[in-house]
């Protein structure tokens, strides 16, 4: 089908859905790990709240990403997303099929390109020998 009407179907409650088996992507729009992690993996966003579209449910991860996404401290982020990965990984609700990697080239006489993450690259510290 077109692309609206797969997100469409994609979207629909489960007791809607008829599909079994989706392919997308996603991609961080900012550095922060609950970006990736609450839409895709928590429970309260199932279709048609969210994009949680393959419909995972896991108390402890749900009760992590709360606890991940409302603490100030880095390193309590750190380890509480670090389990997050583990538990999701190891409960397999998709198939992780591939990074996509970047290449960005440029001339030899170019310092302090820095590449994101997030599709993009940061300029502010470039000058030129």
């Amino acid at each position: 089908p077109d692309w609206p009407t797969y997100i469409h179907t994609l979207l629909k409650p489960l007791e809607e859905n008829p599909i079994e088996l989706a392919l997308l992507g996603w991609g961080p729009w900012v550095l922060d790990a609950d970006f990736m992690l609450y839409p895709l993996f928590h429970s309260s966003v199932w279709p048609p709240k969210g994009f949680n579209v393959s419909f995972y449910k896991n108390p402890e991860v749900d009760d992590l990403i709360i606890k991940g996404r409302t603490s100030t401290d880095p390193e309590e982020r750190l380890r509480i997303y670090k389990r997050v990965c583990k538990i999701i990984w190891d409960d397999a609700p998709m198939v992780f099929l591939y990074v996509q990697k970047y290449v960005v080239t440029y001339r030899d006489n170019v310092i302090g390109v820095k590449m994101l993450p997030i599709e993009k690259f940061e300029l502010r510290d470039v000058s030129l020998l």
